[in-house]
């Protein structure tokens, strides 16, 4: 499989889950502030982390991500699969 249709596949299943992920924040009123992806082939288990916020320090980030870990922890998120 080349290198270009490999990032096609990427490209469509990233499409997917957005769109999925996009309405389920209009249902809960929210908009987006960090996406985490991980890596596939050459680059497998590195991690991608997105910010949409400008305005984000990188000890806010880390807080946050800390906020959804104990939130995990403790069966407290609501986990839905979309």
């Amino acid at each position: 499989m080349t290198s270009r249709e490999i990032r096609a596949i990427i490209r469509a299943i990233c499409a997917g889950r957005l769109a999925g992920w996009a309405d389920r924040l209009v249902e809960e009123h929210a908009t987006p502030a960090v996406l985490i992806g991980v890596g596939h082939g050459r680059v497998s288990g590195r991690l991608c982390l997105c910010v949409t916020e400008d305005g984000f320090t990188d000890a806010q980030i880390a807080a946050l991500l800390r906020c959804v870990a104990d939130e995990l922890d403790q069966g407290r998120a609501e986990r839905r699969h979309t």
